[in-house]
């Protein structure tokens, strides 16, 4: 997950310096300051343990409201990261083929960004899906190629043993390039 992702403001905003120590917290810090923030302290006094512990200056409620949105909406994206692994363990423990598998959970992942009107994450698992398939038709192309090759040379070997005329080289070629 990318701790580092920008809220408003450019690299060296007071949010940005908030996001990237949040990133750098440990556990405990963090349930520390989770717990502060859903508590009934008022924001001013919350901005202040923040400038004091963290030396992060945040002048406005709304930057701590937005900063509260987005831990909260990176709890929710690793909750569903560890919701795929679990659903992946399971649908291979299942018999499942790996690709298989990734096609149900990009699916899946798909419906959860839309439930959750998290367009990023949407556009993100679509990126995905579009190029899982598409490396899908690649595979098979060239699968259909190789097999394309081998039936070619095995026609040539048998021309170049006589045992077959170049008319009927020619007509096999067609045929092929129907494949």
């Amino acid at each position: 997950m990318n701790t580092n992702q920008k809220l408003r403001g450019g690299s060296d905003s007071e949010l940005t310096r908030l996001k990237a120590a949040w990133g750098k917290l440990s556990g405990d810090a963090r349930s520390f300051w989770s717990e502060l923030f859903i508590s009934d302290t008022p924001q001013a006094d919350v901005r202040k343990q923040l400038l004091a512990k963290l030396k992060i200056n945040l002048r406005f409620d709304s930057q701590l409201n937005k900063f509260r949105a987005w831990v909260e909406a990176q709890e929710q994206r690793e909750l569903m990261a560890t919701k795929i692994e679990e659903r992946k363990t399971e649908l291979l423990a299942g018999g499942m083929k790996l690709e298989d598998a990734q096609e149900v959970l990009l699916t899946e992942a798909a419906a959860y960004s839309t439930a959750a009107r998290d367009f990023k994450l949407g556009m993100k698992v679509s990126r995905e899906i579009s190029n899982t398939k598409r490396d899908s038709l690649e595979e098979r192309r060239i699968a259909l190629l190789e097999k394309k090759s081998a039936a070619f040379d095995e026609v040539k070997k048998a021309v170049n043993s006589g045992g077959l005329t170049p008319e009927t080289l020619t007509k096999i070629e067609r045929e092929l390039k129907l494949l």
